[in-house]
């Protein structure tokens, strides 16, 4: 399983991180610290799960949900 975590705070970002590994062995983690990083990440490369956070600086979650979306279906 791959899962990308997008949200502007590392520390969140480190703990969901630690958290999902601790409860999916093998899981491969990536990171993006904004929408702008993690709709590239997406363009990429495939994910099965996407994190977002709603409140991010600039373009905002929901925004990004919907680019992704549009770009991955």
């Amino acid at each position: 399983m791959r899962i990308l975590i997008i949200d502007d705070h590392a520390i969140v970002r480190r703990g969901m991180s630690s958290l999902l590994r601790e409860h999916f062995k093998g899981v491969e983690i990536g990171e993006a610290e904004d929408a702008k990083t993690g709709l590239a990440a997406v363009l990429r490369e495939p994910w099965d799960l996407a994190m977002v956070d709603i409140n991010m600086p600039g373009r905002n979650g929901l925004g990004l949900i919907q680019d992704i979306k549009v770009e991955r279906p």
